[in-house]
């Protein structure tokens, strides 16, 4: 009997390996697969280094308390060789040094440090102090910083000061914001986007290649397929969460915390992208889906590090979601551990996640099985009592019959534009322009992942506008946060705009070219030139839609509503023209995916490292940067945002863009131009 158990276990191995392997493979192929992957290691990558970025070329931060108000604290504050923070107490100044996010030192001056400065004739007696790091700070990078300040103290005071790092290295409580923070929402978001994106995506490709119908024929049962699923899942991201960990070891305190934490949170975030996947038909529901699911499951990730600014009843709320719950406790594996009760309720929080999601993808997959088999079985009851055979000659005027459809569905409108609309008097250059816009339109209401793109985009960019009123009502320093915020706020406005222009507007001449329209476009008589206005006029109409929403959002930010509407004018110039050229080169929506993310990552890059660090030791990436088009309408955001704006910066930036979509407009046309050929 135990042998017989045994033989079983062995059979469920083999048939959850089998699935497993067979989707790691596939995985590998798939480029949308590849590209999920690429962006979550990309997000990681950079969430682990922004705190290094924005500090690059700041000087060294220091953080002081002083017992007895030397005249040592006030001169090395007007020195502009470091950035000094005094404080009343030491315990205000350790609690403010384990925010620290780089390397700082703290420093406690005590209250005979002016006598023992005096008193000091030799290097054998020379004045001590007490320096405090974090525990991450490696003894290089503490020597280097006590090295600097006792450099500075030297030159202020003509004594030699030496400091002395105390062994007790600092670390923070968990609930405090710290380099972890930062890591902990990037090993959030990876576990997130890859589980729903690729697993859904993987389950997505079993029904469109019927894959999904063999494996419910086949020894497999259901809990095979979804532990099958599970384990390719892991496989990804455990291979994303293992790059995290070796970019982040250093601050790394409790493993024990860290990897059941994300187990449970990899397998909670894997049972939603198998239900997402299990529920869903087409790519465009993949794209909703998504975007549903990922902006509810990590803004509050955001929300639960800013509880000193939130309601207590939202703070309250926030807890309970499970996203917030794994980071918790990744938060308690980067710094002293909390109370084993906060711990245990985290813990069984999470694993209830897990466990009833896993059951739940499980029951939705029956679910589905069921109904697909109704289906076919109400199929077979509708057929067998007629029992008429088809001739072979009716069958195939039945086939005909449908593939006339099916063309005349294809190219609805397009036969509009070609005979009736253009036969009965000469056609002007506008309204053929306007007869392709037009059916352009129409179609693209009725195309799911278009919708989703324009959806998500505009939800995630309005969800951030209403997080920063919030904020900014429940601080004393309003002020200081929107102008703190002007920066990012220009470069998410950007962005959104490009995504929308480079993610949309492809699949607009993309339709065209699988439906085989596009042709019938360039016999009719429209221009090659007519043809790419109708379609950029197409794409701009979503554009300039999200985009006035986008500003409509921000309205109590734009100080100049002349410069921002300039700024969405040329910017979806911009990005339309981009898009269509995206278009012009994929053959599929994977491809216009593989574009879409290697493109925006060019956009996006130069301008927020030109936001986020000093450009001065390196003129050569200003001056690309001054002719580099996403910088240039980052800049018209924010210049419109700005009581003072500089007339000839404004020109140049218009022109920097203006001359960009032309000479992208031109490619477009010259490459419609060769298709004909």
């Amino acid at each position: 009997m135990k042998d017989k158990k045994f033989s079983n276990w062995r059979t469920d191995i083999r048939i959850i390996w089998a699935i497993a392997r067979k989707d790691i493979l596939e995985a590998v192929k798939n480029r949308q697969a590849i590209s999920v992957v690429i962006t979550a290691l990309f997000i990681v990558v950079m969430y682990s280094f922004i705190p290094s970025l924005t500090s690059l070329d700041n000087p060294t931060n220091v953080l002081i308390y002083d017992a007895d108000g030397s005249p040592l604290s006030k001169q090395l504050k007007d020195s502009q060789a470091l950035e000094v923070y005094t404080y009343p107490t030491q315990e205000i100044m350790l609690e403010r040094l384990a925010h620290g996010e780089v390397p700082e030192l703290g420093l406690v001056i005590p209250a005979d440090f002016e006598q023992s400065l005096t008193t000091s004739q030799d290097t054998a007696h020379q004045p001590t102090l007490t320096g405090y790091v974090l525990y991450w700070v490696s003894d290089a990078q503490a020597a280097r910083l006590t090295q600097e300040v006792e450099t500075q103290i030297t030159r202020l005071t003509g004594k030699a000061v030496l400091i002395q790092i105390a062994p007790e290295r600092l670390i923070p409580d968990p609930d405090q914001h710290s380099l972890g923070m930062w890591v902990g929402a990037a090993l959030v978001f990876l576990v997130i986007y890859t589980s729903l994106s690729l697993i859904a995506n993987l389950m997505l490709e079993e029904k469109q290649t019927r894959t999904l119908d063999t494996l419910r024929v086949s020894p497999a049962s259901t809990w095979h397929m979804v532990l099958g699923k599970v384990v390719t899942g892991l496989f990804y991201c455990l291979l994303g969460i293992a790059v995290a960990l070796v970019i982040n070891y250093k601050i790394i305190l409790h493993w024990w915390l860290l990897i059941p934490a994300l187990m449970l949170g990899t397998l909670a975030a894997l049972s939603l992208g198998l239900a997402v996947g299990s529920v869903i038909e087409e790519r465009g529901q993949l794209a909703l889906w998504t975007f549903g699911l990922l902006i509810p499951l990590f803004v509050p990730v955001f929300l639960s590090d800013m509880h000193d600014l939130l309601p207590n009843w939202l703070n309250q709320l926030i807890v309970w979601v499970p996203s917030v719950t794994c980071f918790q406790l990744l938060q308690a594996s980067f710094s002293s551990i909390p109370p084993a009760s906060t711990l245990l309720r985290q813990f069984a929080w999470l694993s209830f996640w897990a466990v009833a999601g896993l059951a739940g993808a499980i029951w939705i997959i029956r679910w589905k099985e069921h109904a697909a088999m109704g289906d076919q079985e109400s199929l077979v009851a509708k057929l067998l009592p007629s029992r008429r055979p088809v001739s072979h000659a009716d069958g195939s005027a039945v086939r005909q019959t449908r593939r006339n459809t099916a063309a005349t569905t294809s190219s609805t409108g397009v036969q509009a534009l070609s005979h009736a609309n253009l036969s009965a008097r000469p056609a002007s250059a506008f309204r053929i322009v306007g007869t392709i816009a037009a059916k352009d339109i129409r179609q693209s209401i009725r195309n799911k992942l278009i919708l989703s793109i324009l959806l998500g985009t505009i939800l995630l960019v309005a969800g951030n506008a209403l997080l920063l009123r919030v904020l900014s009502a429940h601080t004393s320093s309003q002020a200081n946060l929107v102008s703190a915020s002007l920066p990012i706020l220009s470069s998410m406005i950007s962005i959104s705009l490009m995504a929308l222009g480079v993610a949309l507007v492809p699949l607009l001449m993309l339709e065209e070219k699988e439906a085989h329209t596009l042709e019938t476009l360039l016999v009719s008589p429209a221009r090659y030139i007519q043809v790419v206005a109708g379609k950029a006029l197409a794409g701009s109409v979503y554009c300039l839609s999200g985009g006035l929403i986008l500003l409509a959002a921000y309205h109590y930010l734009i100080s100049h509503w002349e410069l921002a509407l300039l700024a969405l004018l040329l910017g979806t110039a911009f990005v339309v023209a981009l898009g269509l050229l995206v278009g012009m080169l994929s053959n599929n929506p994977t491809t216009v995916g593989m574009w879409a993310a290697a493109i925006m990552l060019v956009l996006i890059i130069p301008p927020i490292l030109a936001g986020m660090i000093s450009l001065e030791r390196f003129p050569w990436i200003q001056d690309i940067l001054t002719y580099w088009p996403s910088a240039a309408i980052v800049n018209l955001f924010n210049l419109s945002m700005h009581v003072n704006i500089p007339q000839g910066v404004v020109i140049t930036n218009a022109a920097v863009v203006a001359c960009a979509a032309i000479v992208l407009y031109l490619v477009t046309w010259w490459l419609v131009k060769r298709t004909d050929r």
